[in-house]
């Protein structure tokens, strides 16, 4: 994990203040997610009942931003950060107050500079983002099996309530159970007719999943549909630590385990 500087930000990996010489004048507040619930007044009944979606809503988050440039560059790095937020949808940002962790965020509204009170050097403003209910521990990839050797099976949660979101990367052949089990919680993937020329990839984020192929060993691969090799439906979501156990004719395995957290 690197050290941020206080002020610091990196958005899509990138440093705020190397690219566009910009910080965080202060650190902001960050309200907490809202439950999803529809409230219901049923017929002679007292009171209201709250139908639970087991969902959160998106919160905001108020970044004080100071660009820290002379007058003829201010305008070059204005544009820079403002087409680096302005995607269309979410960017993942790491602040200097929570290093390690990815927070998903989007440029909702839009925002102005100050053009009247500003020092020679250094111009501010305010911009508001939505920020997705849920931030991501930044972790690499867990090897667990490697040329049909197991290396290890246990994922360690990096604190207290963190959730994994695992994706899996399986090679192997014919069917093949992925299994984790957390305490008294055991959720399983079961896959069939695998080949061990096609590495297949669970993706939980994308709820989808899909198989790696190669024309040769020194091109990229080509993702291409797999979800009808996967029997099961549900995508896991394991509460903490957890380890993996599997059955089959499995050769390589890999886990990323998208820890994530309420923000």
């Amino acid at each position: 994990m690197v050290d941020l500087f206080p002020g610091e930000f990196f958005i899509n990996g990138i440093s705020a203040f190397n690219e566009f010489k910009t910080i965080i004048q202060d650190r902001p507040d960050i309200m907490a997610p809202k439950r999803k619930m529809n409230a219901v007044s049923p017929y002679a009944f007292n009171g209201a009942v709250y139908q639970d979606e087991h969902a959160y809503e998106n919160t905001e988050i108020t970044l004080n931003l100071a660009i820290l440039a002379h007058e003829e560059e201010r305008a070059l790095y204005r544009r820079k950060l403002f087409y680096a937020l302005s995607t269309g949808g979410y960017v993942d940002i790491e602040f200097y107050f929570d290093p390690g962790v990815i927070y998903r965020c989007a440029l909702v509204e839009n925002y102005s500079y100050a053009n009247k009170y500003f020092y020679d050097g250094v111009q501010t403003t305010e911009v508001k983002l939505s920020v997705a209910p849920y931030k991501t521990k930044k972790t690499n990839a867990i090897v667990l099996i490697s040329d049909h050797v197991k290396l290890t099976e246990n994922v360690e949660a990096p604190g207290q309530f963190f959730t994994s979101f695992p994706t899996f990367k399986v090679t192997g052949s014919g069917e093949v159970y992925i299994t984790a089990r957390s305490r008294d919680i055991i959720q399983r993937y079961d896959l069939v007719n695998l080949t061990n020329d096609t590495p297949i990839v669970i993706d939980n984020d994308m709820k989808f999943v899909y198989g790696l192929t190669y024309e040769s060993r020194y091109t990229t691969s080509v993702e291409i549909n797999a979800n009808l090799k996967m029997k099961t439906r549900e995508f896991m979501r394991i509460p903490g630590s957890y380890r993996i156990i599997t059955s089959g004719n499995v050769s390589e395995l890999s886990v990323t385990p998208n820890w994530r957290v309420l923000v």
